[in-house]
Order: C-alpha cells, then structure tokens, then sequence
C-alpha cells in the first residue's frame, strides 16, 4: 500500500514527503519523485528573467530484485531516432520490431543478447504500449530499462494517486515477467 505524505508537508520535494515515496511493494522497492528541469536554452526565455522553458517530471521507479551487471541501458527511440539516431544504437538485436522501438545500451553484448530473449522483447514492447497509452495532458509515459531499475518517466506531474498506483503494480508486473525470463 502506498501511504501519502502527512498534510503538514510543505511541498513535495520536502524531505518529510521523500520518505513517503519511497516504499516497498511485493518485496520491490519503489519510488515515486518529481524534478523541475529547465530546457536547452537555460531556461532564459523572456527578457524579463522569467523562464517559459521549465518543464517538471514524474518518475517512478522500481528496483529489480537481482541486479545484472550488464551495463544495461534500454531506452525508447525518440521521434526521429530511428531515421537520423538509429545507427548510434549500441545493441542490435535482430528483431526489427524491438530494434524500431529501442535503443540498446551496454558493456557487457553477449550478456545483454542472451538476456534479450524474444519473450522478454515482446513484454518490453507491450509495456512500452501500455505505458503511451497513460497519457496526461500532452505528455505520455516513457519506460527505461537499466541493470538496476525500471523507470517510468511522464513528462509533466501527476498529483493522481490512483495513476502512481497503477504505474508502480503494472511496472512490478513487468519485472516480474522480465525476471522470470
């Protein structure tokens, strides 16, 4: 169960509300944070000194039980990666569908091609679906894959709880199916 954060808390980034996000569900640790980011102009955007070009996130993230050392990193093509990006991917992994959807990072390529089962791709692939699929306003949510975690990354904040719950049980299930193999 995820508890909230007690109402004396000032702002979400406080320390008192840090220890609420994070928790342990089914024996996973999870984590729910929010980061203000400025874009790649600094921020400047008006002459007044005000920036227009701050943008916040919500990240969940669950850690994986049994950590690889893999150096994995996966990561969803961004619009135009597969045509200008694509062949800076580390990793092919000869499924076009997977290599189209991904990119595949790491230090270890053997490893990380007898990890990239074709059952743990198509789970990849139907997570990454159902993930676009949660939309908030314009942004949709972006999973990642590393040696340690899965994290899921929206683009804007969410105060949803329900949507933080949904995330962090579909996001353990996904796990679950990555770790079984």
């Amino acid at each position: 169960m995820i508890r909230r954060p007690p109402r004396s808390t000032p702002k979400p980034s406080s320390a008192a509300s840090d220890v609420y996000k994070r928790q342990t569900i089914d024996g996973y640790q999870c984590s729910v944070s929010f980061e203000r980011k400025r874009s790649r102009d600094g921020g400047r955007g008006t002459s007044s000194g005000g920036s227009k070009n701050v943008y916040y996130t919500t990240n969940w993230t669950v850690r994986l039980r049994d950590p690889m050392t893999l150096g994995l990193e996966i990561t969803p093509h961004a619009w135009g990666d597969g045509i200008f990006r694509r062949r800076e991917q580390d990793i092919e992994t000869g499924n076009d569908q997977f290599d189209k959807a991904f990119r595949v990072k790491g230090t270890d390529e053997a490893g990380i091609r007898e990890f990239l089962t074709l059952s743990r791709m198509q789970a990849m692939l139907l997570f990454k679906l159902s993930r676009e699929s949660q939309r908030v306003r314009s942004s949709w949510q972006i999973p990642m894959i590393t040696d340690q975690e899965v994290i899921v990354r929206l683009g804007d904040l969410t105060p949803d709880m329900q949507m933080s719950i949904e995330t962090l049980t579909e996001t353990i299930g996904f796990i679950r199916h990555i770790e079984s193999g």
